[in-house]
């Protein structure tokens, strides 16, 4: 009837995070947490991915971006065995806008 809206995404970017410990396998039960920092086009603080990883270890989303989006986060696994240290995301790390981001993250044993 043309009353309703349409929104059209252009330009879609993947983030993906993936965590595994010192052997490689992926850690089951580490929060992945990805906010905006200061210098791009999203709101500093702007949740980018917060989820809780199954089997598969890996952490993704999509987003369209006017331009690169610098980020912060931390990677975290201490609420059952095996526990872990926690890890953060490398100083210097930003989404560009035309290629995503694929970051891999090496967890420590804590135990």
């Amino acid at each position: 009837d043309g009353a309703g809206a349409i929104n059209v995404v252009v330009n879609q970017v993947s983030v993906s995070v993936t965590v595994v410990d010192s052997s490689g396998g992926t850690i089951d039960g580490a929060r992945v947490y990805l906010e905006a920092a200061a210098g791009g086009p999203l709101s500093v603080g702007t949740v980018i991915i917060d989820k809780v990883l199954t089997v598969s270890g890996i952490a993704s989303t999509s987003l369209s971006l006017a331009s690169d989006q610098p980020v912060v986060g931390n990677i975290r696994k201490a609420s059952s065995s095996p526990f872990y240290k926690a890890a953060t995301v490398p100083s210097g790390t930003a989404i560009s806008s035309t290629a995503g981001l694929t970051l891999n993250v090496q967890m420590i044993p804590d135990e």
